[in-house]
């Protein structure tokens, strides 16, 4: 039985983090006119991933894992949030650096008043569910630490934003417990300096660990990347190989593959991606992490026990603050009680069965992974909000940077995306302003 699950007047909302996700929830939640919105944020500006750090001074760990010469890997043109374009005022450019990115989210903060709802140098501490009166409610406890004082207050929903690009992945390989060489991860990645004249090996091959590959080895002897799609060793550049993934490490240095073949390294580094992380939630909430899948979320958004909590942004290889505003408006037309929700059964069903089905195929841990399913996800969750739908110009323009940042990794980023309408052919692509547009 489909419930229609509205909050009344004046009830509380909590945000957890003020990033893209939080942002935008923060609007899409506050302009309905009926909430009251409260974002909390550890860092003291907006941003989240996008606030590149050098040191550990602010937080004691590296929230972020931005790097200090990272452009974007998706053109700006299809980046923006539905109702605040990403355009040249930001930057000429289609790929800019992660100042501008942030600078964007900051003008976006600006524009839309939303940092009068931001409590910054807010730390979450714990969220706990309570039942009270027959009703779900949420207890967040903070840190405040410019007055170094914590708080509690309670709230009638919970929006968790905190990303997940904080907590790294670690592989076990077999060996790495007396491998005598550093092992870093790429979310300590910062500057390629530290790698000059020194041999590494990177392990995987998704989008941070070839944007890393071709930038240090401009100053490293030999890079040498290695990932489970490559079946023998290739040269790609000068002093830049691909290799077959890494099968154990040796004491010595050595790194074994799996075609038999060795390496002989100074350094690792993990491109091995991130977990989901959500440790201010204790276990009254119900959540679990298991082989890199949420549970219980119904729609990759909302807790299926309890909808008053939600997490936004937890789909992966996707346009990240469109998906974001979508996942918003829905969420925001569901807490209005104009969209109505399966019963509690229904949405764990579904669930497992998703997952049932990905088991089957043995990729259980890509069920966050969206690739071409996102399209149609944003398109359903418009439909369900009442609300603009994606442009088949924007998706012809992912699509194609997808395709020539695997053909040319170095050159990508220096095409030129224009978006002139909303057609799957409304768009044009120029290289040193040629037109090169397939």
């Amino acid at each position: 039985m489909a419930q229609r699950f509205q909050l009344g007047d004046n009830v509380k909302i909590a945000i957890i983090g003020a990033g893209a996700a939080g942002l935008i929830a923060a609007k899409n939640l506050r302009d309905i006119g009926l909430f009251q919105v409260e974002v909390f944020e550890e860092l003291d500006s907006v941003g989240g991933t996008w606030i590149y750090q050098e040191d550990l001074s602010t937080t004691g760990y590296f929230q972020s894992s931005m790097y200090r010469d990272l452009h974007t890997n998706l053109p700006k043109e299809i980046m923006g949030f539905l109702d605040f374009p990403f355009d040249d005022s930001f930057d000429a450019s289609s790929f800019p650096s992660h100042q501008v990115v942030l600078n964007y989210l900051v003008s976006f903060c600006r524009n839309f008043r939303l940092y009068e709802l931001i409590r910054f140098r807010c730390f979450v501490r714990n969220i706990s569910k309570l039942e009270e009166n027959g009703s779900i409610r949420w207890d967040v406890t903070i840190y405040d630490s410019r007055r170094q004082q914590e708080d509690k207050k309670r709230y009638d929903a919970v929006v968790v934003c905190n990303g997940h690009y904080t907590k790294p992945f670690i592989p076990k390989i077999p060996g790495s417990d007396w491998f005598s060489r550093p092992i870093i991860h790429s979310h300590f990645y910062k500057t390629p300096e530290p790698f000059c004249k020194l041999r590494v090996a990177v392990l995987g091959a998704g989008n941070s660990g070839v944007d890393i590959s071709y930038e240090i080895r401009r100053v490293a002897s030999k890079v040498s990347l290695c990932h489970r799609k490559c079946a023998v060793r290739k040269t790609l550049s000068d002093n830049l190989e691909e290799c077959p993934t890494i099968e154990y490490l040796d004491k010595d240095g050595k790194v074994y593959l799996a075609d038999k073949s060795t390496l002989q390294v100074d350094v690792l580094l993990l491109c091995t991606g991130y977990e989901y992380d959500f440790p201010f939630l204790d276990s009254s909430c119900e959540v679990s992490v298991q082989d890199n899948v949420v549970f219980p979320v119904y729609r990759h958004l909302i807790h299926a026990k309890y909808p008053t909590m939600s997490f936004v942004g937890l789909p992966i290889r996707i346009l990240p603050f469109p998906l974001f505003d979508y996942q918003t408006r829905y969420l925001a037309a569901v807490y209005r009680g104009r969209c109505e929700l399966p019963s509690c059964d229904k949405m764990l069903a579904e669930q497992q069965q998703q997952i049932s089905l990905l088991e089957s195929k043995g990729c259980k841990k890509y069920y966050h992974f969206f690739a071409d399913k996102q399209w149609e996800y944003c398109r359903e969750l418009a439909d369900l909000a009442d609300g603009p739908t994606l442009s088949c110009a924007v998706q012809q323009v992912y699509e194609d940077a997808a395709k020539f940042r695997k053909k040319e990794p170095e050159k990508y980023r220096r095409r030129k995306y224009v978006i002139y309408g909303k057609g799957p052919k409304d768009w044009r692509v120029f290289e040193n302003q040629v037109d090169v547009t397939l």
